[in-house]
């Protein structure tokens, strides 16, 4: 069905504790279970890593996007996370390391078409990660700050080119009050959006920064709509089917 934002205030707090007792990290859920948890339908959630926390590298058995927000002294492959991190694995694709710095946690969404119970590290568990499969996707884009725009002015920025299998990503921002067409697709295995900066208008209510949306297969959006201080919006389409079903 065609969905609706969901404000980062709406989302469901989750706490995660480790095999110690102790709390490894937060979970905002805003559609389905947090991480590790079963399930059916999308999954998405944004995770409050601790001051100090390292993400070592690992691989889920499905395809997922993420953003990493900036946050002082916290990277991602070594390298600084000073403005938005878009990233996207096909299923099975080794990803990170990523860590969050000493005096602030790191905020990282997780954005999935289904839910995971898998998460394998490497290289300790190696043995669990297929065979090497040609062709496998691994995208990850700094996105920079958002541009200042006017009213009535937009501009599309392409992050991952659409495939034949319907997966296909795009960074749209606009100045304030603008309607900006979002790019068709004929094939799409569901689709999600996620406001950066400013905020998108829809049924009478603006969404603002951290606000995630949800649309079925063949329940794409045709445009979005800019709120009095413009917009910056992530649109996340997944392949159909997903990779780990024919891979």
């Amino acid at each position: 069905m065609a969905g609706t934002f969901v404000a980062a205030k709406d989302a469901a707090d989750v706490e995660l504790i480790d095999s110690s007792g102790q709390t490894k990290a937060f979970n905002r859920v805003y559609f389905g279970k947090s991480a590790g948890s079963a399930g059916n339908g999308p999954q998405s959630f944004m995770v409050e890593h601790p001051k100090g926390r390292v993400g070592a590298a690992h691989f889920h058995d499905v395809d997922q996007y993420q953003v990493f927000f900036p946050s002082a002294g916290a990277t991602y492959k070594k390298a600084p996370i000073d403005s938005p991190i878009f990233h996207y694995t096909d299923a099975y694709t080794v990803y990170g390391p990523y860590a969050a710095g000493d005096d602030e946690p790191l905020l990282s969404l997780t954005l999935r078409a289904r839910h995971s119970q898998v998460t394998a590290f490497i290289p300790a568990e190696r043995d669990k990660l297929p065979r090497p499969s040609a062709g496998r996707r691994h995208v990850t884009t700094a996105l920079g700050p958002p541009r200042q725009m006017a009213s009535g002015e937009s501009d599309l920025r392409v992050l991952i080119e659409p495939d034949d299998d319907g997966l296909a990503a795009y960074l749209l921002e606009a100045g304030p009050a603008t309607l900006v067409a979002v790019p068709p697709c004929t094939r799409s295995g569901g689709q999600y959006c996620c406001v950066l900066d400013g905020s998108v208008v829809d049924n009478g209510r603006a969404h603002e920064s951290q606000a995630v949306r949800w649309d079925d297969p063949g329940q794409t959006m045709q445009a979005l709509a800019s709120g009095d201080s413009g917009m910056r919006v992530l649109v996340m389409r997944f392949a159909h089917p997903a990779t780990s079903d024919h891979r």
